[in-house]
């Protein structure tokens, strides 16, 4: 799975067109899910979509050192992601990466999505969401003194938090979808698992706000002290 979604970012890179890369991320990821899924391997579904999202963060840095104009077409919204972290730094009062809205509708979409469609919509969604964070974070490196401050501030702490919390949560949000179309039958013991997934992914999300309103404007005074942006 890990070989498939380096190879789909690869790929990604090579046709250069946004609205194919998150089908080709996805489409990397999504049988492994599929299968543990209807197998009631929950614990191995969640690592799946660490793995994945991991892979595919570390890809798309390493493949944009090399080609960042292409790495970038084929990223929906890759300019506005770019443009959001300019302005942050640039202007004062400027709205900040990932804001509340995106924070709060993107968790909504990504949960409604995974819901009606098992985690497919929810990969596709978190695709997108995951690219254009790896192509922020490869535009502040470009821009760092220092490789190694740089790392620590590449992404928002809310940003991250909100990841974390979607791979918890994306496993109770596509389970109903196995059990009730797929006859996929859920046995009492997984109760206890599906339920820490989503009280750990309701706590991460939470700190996603408060990582909001706490980090901002410290993560935007390193920005201009560790970078020339």
């Amino acid at each position: 799975m890990v070989l498939l979604s380096i190879a789909s970012v690869i790929l990604a890179t090579l046709i250069g067109v946004g609205l194919v890369s998150p089908i080709l991320h996805t489409a990397a990821v999504f049988p492994f899910f599929y299968t543990a899924m209807k197998n009631r391997d929950y614990r191995w579904s969640i690592i799946i979509a660490f793995r994945w999202a991991l892979a595919l963060f570390a890809t798309i840095v390493i493949v944009g050192v090399f080609s960042p104009g292409r790495v970038g077409s084929s990223i929906p919204l890759s300019a506005n992601v770019v443009g959001t972290i300019d302005a942050w730094v640039k202007i004062p009062g400027s709205t900040p990466p990932a804001d509340l809205p995106y924070l709060l509708w993107g968790t909504i979409l990504f949960l409604i999505g995974s819901v009606i469609s098992g985690g497919l919509i929810g990969f596709l969604a978190g695709s997108i969401a995951i690219s254009g964070a790896a192509f922020g974070a490869l535009y502040i490196f470009r821009h760092g003194f220092n490789i190694l401050q740089v790392a620590l501030v590449v992404m928002p702490l809310w940003q991250l938090s909100m990841f974390v919390a979607g791979g918890f949560l994306l496993v109770p949000a596509s389970q109903l979808v196995y059990q009730r179309f797929l006859n996929v039958e859920r046995d009492p013991g997984d109760w206890p698992l599906l339920r820490n997934c989503m009280y750990i992914g309701a706590g991460f999300f939470i700190m996603s706000l408060i990582f909001r309103y706490a980090t901002a404007g410290p993560w935007r005074l390193l920005l201009e002290r560790w970078t020339v942006l």
